[in-house]
């Protein structure tokens, strides 16, 4: 503005840009066996309002990974750091992979640095798990001697001693001379075949980790002398290994300890758990291995159980018939324990209690000291959690009651076979289920079975549907169960309640004349256990009745363009509400009014009342009332009284000379009055009067 000018407004804009960066790493191989590549994928996003340049990414590239290269479009490396040759527009990704070959074992945590020309650095990072396969075979001799034409007999032991499941394990037997092939146990674990003239069998399953199989494989002896049996394993994840073990096949005179030109005597043994893991309550099985380890021939070969504290011993068995047990915990060999020659048995304990538990064994001969061994089991206890969840816990009759089902494995192993069966769901019909992860199967009853194995921590989950018929608390039962673990059980309470609204039409003035005013007053009330919404008043009919206007004290009322009218507030369970409605009368009659209350949750209810519309009456002129003629009172003559002589002393008799008669009155002339005044006045005086004259009596 100025001295001679009104003032003058102008604006502008300005918009303020904030620059954004985020940064992810991927790994495409979160878990690699040693010498294979991990991949990891890198992606940097604008997360700003401006574009972006000298986008960078620097690679802190851990020990144990090797970079190896990288693809990407726009990218280039310079040492350890890759550069986006080109201007990262906001909203816009660019990506590039990363391979690293790796040399050992081991979690390695790879991390990156991101940043640009308008952000400040931003770090992300990822693991990769670098595990090696290891898989050990043991070669037992059962029959380390035999005579010529006899079976030779042999344990084949594979056992997965690495940290990854092993696919595609094959047994071969590699050489076995002056043996002839036989036959082999089939227990069903092996499939067998003939691959280039040798004996192969493919195992049939995945060898998890910890995990050992076993195979029997017999061969004929057509020659004697000392024959050597080896056997190859190998798998998807693993070289080739070997072992093997000697059989002394003799022609009629058995083999004696002085025969023996050595004597230096060694015995070695073995504890191996089949299964190092353990769900408490199942058995615990190790197989105790004893080897002729030196020169000599080893004669009262003994085992014992040392301790075996945490488990409890149940039972042993043998597969080659050489041990017999003893009174105690110990065993004794049937025969001498050969030059090689390999012995072995199982022994089976019950687990009771959780924890880890060392096993110890040891063995002794005649010509040998005693040597130890162990093997540890880890006894853990499976455990779920089963929760039944209603979704909605209250509901009104006639809609559906949803729960949900939540399983979750809270023990240290995997569950298997997990199903969920409705125990109990009085009140409530069973209508549908949800499942949103496709992991669940209804059977042909009302249970589900989870299709895969619930692994440790994880959860799992699905939706039931049911109907109701009637009001009440109804409880829902759910039982689950696995193959480790019993049933359990949950519930939860739904709530099915009614839903109701009364009405009532009270007439203020039930009769009224015609042209007044008559009031009604309209009350609703929640007679049901739900708050109820809309609530509305409807004024059905009222013949004979002019509606003129309505009253709400609180303000609680909206009137709608007819006539009706719709409650602001919700009216909760046991509330009352009423409004006043006026109407005019123009006609005489009785005149039933009607008016009908609905909310969200009801239907429509009616109610009534009745009015008496009179004519208003006339009031009637009062009659004069006319007085009527006195009659005259005529006065009766006077009866003479006769006199009687009277003796006074003392005086003269007096002499009365003007007696006289009254004359009688004149006809039609009266000396009385018309009656006039009060009649009731003059009653009154009459009683007063006689009232005198009985007092003068009493005088």
């Amino acid at each position: 503005g100025s001295n001679e000018t009104e003032n003058k407004k102008s604006n502008n804009t300005t918009n303020v840009f904030k620059p954004g960066m985020d940064v992810t790493k991927k790994s495409l191989t979160p878990n690699v066996l040693v010498g294979e590549q991990t991949l990891f994928l890198i992606t940097v996003t604008n997360t700003g309002d401006v574009a972006l340049g000298n986008v960078f990414v620097e690679e802190d590239m851990p020990n144990g990974l090797i970079y190896d290269s990288f693809t990407g479009d726009k990218w280039s490396k310079n040492g350890n750091v890759f550069n986006y040759n080109g201007v990262l527009a906001p909203g816009q990704s660019a990506s590039f992979t990363i391979a690293f070959n790796t040399s050992m074992e081991g979690k390695f945590i790879n991390c990156v640095v991101a940043g640009s020309d308008k952000t400040e650095n931003k770090t992300t990072e990822n693991t990769t798990n670098v595990v090696e396969p290891k898989v050990d075979v043991q070669k037992i001799t059962i029959t380390p001697l035999v005579l010529v034409g006899d079976q030779a007999e042999f344990e084949i032991i594979v056992t997965n001693t690495g940290k990854v499941a092993l696919h595609n394990v094959i047994l071969e037997e590699t050489s076995y001379e002056g043996l002839i092939y036989d036959s082999f146990t089939d227990n069903g674990l092996w499939t067998h075949s003939v691959v280039n003239g040798k004996n192969v069998w493919t195992l049939n399953k995945v060898l998890n980790v910890n995990e050992n199989v076993n195979l029997f494989v017999k061969f004929n002896t057509v020659t004697v002398g000392n024959f050597t049996n080896i056997v190859t394993v190998s798998s998807d994840e693993t070289k080739d290994k070997t072992a093997k073990n000697t059989t002394i096949v003799y022609n009629n005179t058995e083999p004696v300890p002085e025969q023996d030109p050595s004597k230096n005597p060694d015995i070695n043994i073995e504890k191996i758990a089949l299964h190092k893991l353990l769900v408490i309550g199942s058995q615990a099985v190790f197989e105790i291995i004893v080897t002729n380890t030196g020169d000599a021939v080893l004669h009262d070969v003994c085992v014992s159980e040392d301790s075996f504290n945490g488990l409890v011993y149940d039972s042993w068995y043998d597969n080659t018939g050489l041990w017999t047990k003893n009174s105690d915990l110990t065993w004794t060999m049937n025969s001498p324990l050969y030059l090689g020659e390999i012995a072995s048995f199982y022994v089976v304990f019950n687990t009771t209690k959780t924890g880890e538990f060392t096993n110890i064994v040891s063995v002794d001969s005649n010509e040998t000291d005693k040597k130890s061994a162990n093997d540890t089991v880890e006894v853990i206890k499976p455990d779920f959690a089963v929760e039944k969840i209603a979704i909605n816990r209250s509901v009104l009759v006639g809609e559906q009651a949803m729960f949900e089902i939540i399983v979750q494995n809270l023990g240290q192993v995997d569950l298997n076979n997990v199903v969920v069966r409705e125990d109990s769901f009085d009140g409530l019909v069973y209508d549908s289920f949800l499942d949103y992860t496709g992991l669940w199967t209804k059977n042909s009853d009302l249970s589900w079975s989870l299709n895969v194995p619930l692994a440790v921590g994880e959860y799992a989950g699905f939706f039931v549907v049911f109907n109701t018929t009637k009001t009440g608390n109804f409880v829902n039962v759910v039982v689950a169960d696995s193959t480790e673990i019993p049933n359990k059980r949950a519930n939860d309470t739904v709530e099915v309640l009614n839903a109701d609204l009364e009405v009532q039409k009270i007439t203020i003035n039930k009769t009224v004349y015609v042209g007044e005013k008559v009031m009604f007053e309209i009350v609703v009330h929640n007679a049901g256990k739900v708050i109820l919404n809309g609530v509305t008043i409807h004024e059905n009919s009222f013949d004979g009745l002019v509606y003129d206007s309505f009253i709400d004290q609180y303000n609680l009322w909206t009137k709608n363009s007819d006539l009706s009218w719709t409650l602001n507030t919700p009216l909760y369970a046991g509330e009352y509400l009423s409004l006043f409605v006026v109407f005019n009368t123009n006609k005489v009659g009785t005149f039933t009014n009607v008016v009908s209350a609905s909310s969200d949750k009801t239907q429509e209810k009616s109610a009534n009342n009745v009015t008496t519309v009179i004519d208003k009456p006339i009031p009637e002129e009062p009659t004069p009332v006319v007085p009527e003629e006195p009659t005259p009172v005529v006065p009766e003559e006077p009866t003479p009284v006769e006199e009687k002589p009277t003796n006074v002393t003392n005086e003269a008799p007096v002499k009365n000379n003007n007696t006289s008669v009254p004359e009688s009155p004149q006809k039609g002339s009266s000396d009385v009055l018309p009656a006039t005044g009060n009649p009731l006045v003059m009653v009154l005086l009459a009683l007063l009067a006689v009232g005198i004259g009985v007092l003068r009596r009493r005088d």
